[in-house]
């Protein structure tokens, strides 16, 4: 054996008894916001009140996992959920998120996709369009009452949700999602009540869609038009003036117009 297998063998022995030393795990400080914020602070930061997240967090409990990690600190479904809040209310980077919140930035991301899919399960609990009779009737006296206007059940528009990613993830067509501002996002479309309750969501239109299309080719419009629906949705003036949906005078001639 020469003298260089002689010294490379040496070497592998030395370092077999080497010890290596494991790096102590730091944790981050976890707040509890729920404790450390004031009222007017954690409406601020989160924009619902302690006792409105509070219940959220119990619809959605069942749909969340125990941890969202596996290294010995668990998340509770609360602060999880706080995360998640911060995030969708501010637009905050995900890795100020996890400092404020004492977590990984993996981590913050890990809470909102989860969050966003335990509210989602929950759409049908809360949206939905009326259809009987009775129904109907209700929503009528809600914006006869408050607005003095009779057949009335709902108002439509839409909304331009921004979505930074599209670029990404769409490829060669990420330009049909540029609305007519300039940025990429998704259309979507709303109904809502005279108490501002939202009754029907349509949320998979791009960003370049006018709010007409998205009207007219949609389900829900041909549920008002062969009569299954009946009353009369307020909409502005993208929207085409038909016997279910009214929509404003753009040059009013007289008081009554104006009116």
């Amino acid at each position: 054996m020469d003298i260089g297998n002689v010294q490379n063998v040496r070497r592998v022995r030395n370092l077999t008894n080497v010890h290596f030393i494991r790096q102590r795990k730091i944790y981050k400080i976890r707040k509890n916001p729920y404790i450390e914020l004031t009222n007017n602070e954690f409406r601020k930061k989160y924009r619902f009140s302690k006792a409105e997240c509070l219940q959220i967090v119990n619809e959605i409990r069942d749909f969340l996992p125990r941890a969202v990690n596996n290294r010995g600190k668990p998340i509770s479904p609360s602060l999880q959920f706080l995360i998640a809040l911060r995030y969708l209310a501010r637009g905050q980077v995900q890795d100020d998120n996890g400092d404020l919140h004492g977590v990984s930035q993996p981590t913050v991301s890990r809470c909102l996709s989860q969050i966003c899919r335990a509210l989602a399960s929950l759409k049908n609990n809360y949206i939905k369009f009326p259809l009987t009779n009775e129904e109907l009737a209700s929503k009528k006296a809600d914006f006869r009452r408050k607005f003095n206007m009779p057949s009335i059940i709902g108002a439509i528009d839409c909304t331009h949700i921004p979505d930074i990613r599209i670029k990404k993830v769409a490829g060669d067509y990420a330009q049909l999602y540029i609305n007519r501002k300039g940025f990429y996002s998704i259309n979507v479309q709303v109904i809502c009540d005279a108490n501002c309750h939202i009754l029907h969501v349509i949320a998979r239109w791009r960003g370049s869609a006018h709010d007409s299309r998205i009207w007219n080719e949609s389900l829900i419009k041909e549920q008002f038009e062969n009569g299954s629906i009946n009353g009369i949705l307020l909409g502005d003036s993208g929207y085409a003036c038909t016997p279910y949906m009214l929509t404003p005078i753009l040059n009013p001639q007289n008081d009554v117009e104006r009116q």
